[in-house]
């Protein structure tokens, strides 16, 4: 599942604000959504980051991308670890 990368608000026009003192400035306003934009920035990438070790990881165990090199060091890990002995 892809999922796109969030948008940046755009930040207002220097003109935009009243200069009033309003309680919802539209700074405040543009301050609450670049939150919720780096919150979200944060959240895709993490999410691409995963889906990327999880392609990584699924490359590895195509047949033909296991290599006599690699059945060694796994031979090797599981007799290291014991996991290769009969008895675990």
């Amino acid at each position: 599942m892809k999922i796109s990368k969030p948008t940046k608000p755009r930040e207002p026009d220097p003109d935009a604000c009243c200069g009033t003192g309003c309680v919802r400035c539209v700074w405040d306003l543009y301050d609450e959504a670049m939150e919720a934009y780096e919150k979200d920035l944060d959240a895709w990438e993490t999410a691409v980051k995963q889906e990327e070790t999880i392609s990584r990881t699924v490359a590895l165990w195509r047949p033909q991308a296991i290599t006599p090199q690699i059945v060694r060091m796994i031979e090797k890990h599981l007799h290291k670890t014991g996991a290769s002995n009969p008895g675990y």
